[in-house]
């Protein structure tokens, strides 16, 4: 039986790998050979590591930079990194391609234009990014989170389906069989954690060990997420802090975030579509501190949604000197707690990875040529 592939280009950070993966799976479930091309980030490694029957394509593409001395090592490892796809690609042909946005979706994508396999694009962000607006020309389809904000976007809406986030596996799996998975979560939740997101913030981690003491009376567990490169920097300070707090873990990465996440009383964290998803999932309670340099400012954009819904409320990383009393006065009040945790039940939705898979393979089935042949577009 000859081996149906699908390609997925979902590396650069977490935000991206997650709901790759998530849809990687649900292609797996149905028949076919996952191929992931990912960055050479150490991020992409550690949360692979688990899958380890697909096949993963580490790529030499570097991100953007507006930079004159970054922006021509850009455009040369997005040229090695086509290359290397289009010569990849002719070994091992594939039935489509999906990119998940990032600075790896360029060259899978133009790799797969050149070798006329159809392309299909998934925005995780309330704003599309630079590569879902480059490539958006080239694709069948692109599918975009609720309300996503597409005015004024060259992207042409007749492409366009919108569908809540694809969650990995891990976040649905029943705990026992007679579990219903839309009844509300029950663990017990004692830990305050902190989630710099996959690569970690260092801003937020300061403020974390700068409040170590205040924290500690707020919660039985204290776990902070650091992600690697500040663990490895500040490994020494972490462990003596460790060792003066037994209370207080350290994390340079989590590849159990369910878990993590359903023992929480409430998360202090970046504001990536990826995270924010994976805590409604997990019903959690969040205080978001959008990444001020992100791109388009979409972690704001981000944020901004889920506290207009009652989900979240929002700190600005130039304000951290509000974080911590706000911390204290979400944690400590069971009555605000309580109306979150009602606010995230209420839009918290199914896992969309089978709608989005079964859309891709009714595209490529010509099941809708109709629909790709509409002619309107975004205004």
């Amino acid at each position: 039986m000859e081996l149906r592939r699908i390609v997925i280009a979902c590396g650069g950070s977490g935000g991206h790998l997650a709901p790759g993966i998530a849809l990687a799976e649900e292609w797996s479930l149905r028949g076919y050979h996952p191929i992931l091309f990912v960055s050479s980030k150490a991020v992409d490694q550690q949360m692979l590591a688990k899958y380890s029957s697909w096949s993963v394509v580490a790529l030499p593409a570097k991100p953007f930079r507006s930079t004159p001395w970054s922006f021509l090592p850009f455009c040369y490892s997005q040229i090695v990194s086509t290359v290397r796809v289009l010569c990849f690609l002719k070994k091992n042909p594939a039935e489509a391609i999906v990119v998940m946005g990032g600075f790896t979706s360029l060259p899978v994508a133009l790799a797969g234009f050149l070798k006329k396999i159809p392309i299909f694009i998934h925005e995780s962000n309330q704003i599309p990014g630079r590569a879902t607006r480059c490539l958006a020309s080239l694709a069948r389809r692109i599918y975009v989170p609720r309300e996503c904000f597409l005015k004024k976007s060259p992207i042409p809406l007749y492409k366009v389906k919108e569908y809540a986030y694809p969650l990995r596996s891990e976040f649905c799996e029943k705990k026992s069989p007679d579990e219903d998975p839309t009844e509300p979560v029950t663990t017990e939740r004692e830990t305050l954690l902190l989630l710099g997101g996959s690569q970690g913030a260092k801003a937020l981690n300061d403020w974390f060990c700068e409040c170590i003491a205040e924290l500690g009376q707020l919660a039985k567990h204290l776990v902070c997420v650091t992600g690697q490169m500040y663990y490895d920097d500040h490994k020494t300070n972490l462990e003596r802090i460790h060792q003066d707090n037994p209370e207080v873990q350290f994390l340079p990465f989590c590849d159990d975030m369910p878990s993590l996440l359903r023992g929480a009383k409430v998360v202090i964290a970046r504001a990536g579509a990826g995270t924010m998803a994976e805590c409604i999932q997990c019903e959690l309670p969040m205080i978001l501190v959008p990444l001020p340099s992100a791109a388009d400012d979409h972690q704001r954009i981000n944020a901004e949604r889920v506290q207009n819904l009652g989900c979240a409320y929002v700190v600005k990383e130039v304000e951290l000197d509000f974080l911590e009393p706000l911390v204290k006065w979400v944690v400590t009040s069971s009555d605000i707690l309580e109306r979150m945790r009602e606010k995230i039940r209420s839009i918290k939705e199914e896992n969309a990875r089978e709608q989005i898979v079964d859309d891709m393979l009714s595209s490529l089935r010509g099941e809708s040529a109709e629909h790709d042949k509409c002619p309107e577009t975004a205004h």
